[in-house]
């Protein structure tokens, strides 16, 4: 049985108890050896994680060693962009356009929920901060809701300014051409920047 890796050309296989990540020609699996309590925690994360040739992963299995492409595709094909059917349009350094589809995600007055908003709104805002060369995580995020929604979302994430570790960013959420949300968040650079 073999499924497809979203957005990749990898294919993940289960063959007699283990998962084998067949690699493309530009991705190699990552090959661990394990006690069969590791190996509950490790393969589910093996499987969706893999490493470019001819690179070593750090110890701390942070996403430092991934290219730009790979760090974006990797937003994309995350377990929460999938739940929620969240799709990169456009992706580049301090912007990100984003696209959420309402269905399954209403509250009980039939409009969408505004925490699948606000997620969607922060799923954009992570990738802005995250398709450059400098690794980001988010420190505070605001929303303001402006209106109810009730179809498909789009969330346009732009870098507005920065300081030494901190750096801002504006989304705004729209249903068509009507403005849904504003959020304001705001990013620390991972690892921090030393003092200095």
């Amino acid at each position: 049985m073999a499924a497809k890796c979203r957005n990749t050309g990898i294919q993940k296989r289960d063959t007699n108890k283990k998962t084998e990540i067949v690699p493309d020609k530009k991705m190699v699996s990552v090959i661990n050896h394990e006690s069969p309590e590791e190996r509950k925690i490790i393969r589910p994360f093996m499987a969706r994680h893999t490493i470019p040739q001819n690179k070593t992963m750090p110890p701390d299995r942070s996403a430092a060693w991934a290219t730009i492409e790979e760090r974006i595709a990797s937003f994309d094909s995350s377990e929460f962009a999938e739940l929620l059917g969240i799709r990169i349009i456009e992706a580049k350094d301090g912007y990100a356009r984003v696209v959420m589809p309402a269905s399954k995600k209403k509250n009980p007055n039939g409009v969408v929920h505004g925490g699948a908003i606000f997620s969607l709104a922060d799923h954009a805002f992570a990738i802005a901060a995250n398709a450059g060369p400098i690794r980001r995580v988010a420190v505070s995020v605001h929303i303001q809701f402006i209106a109810p929604a009730h179809g498909e979302l789009t969330a346009i994430s732009e870098f507005v300014g920065e300081s030494r570790k901190y750096s801002t960013y504006r989304v705004l959420v729209y249903e068509g051409d009507r403005t849904i949300a504003q959020c304001d968040g705001v990013a620390i650079r991972y690892p921090p920047v030393s003092p200095g």
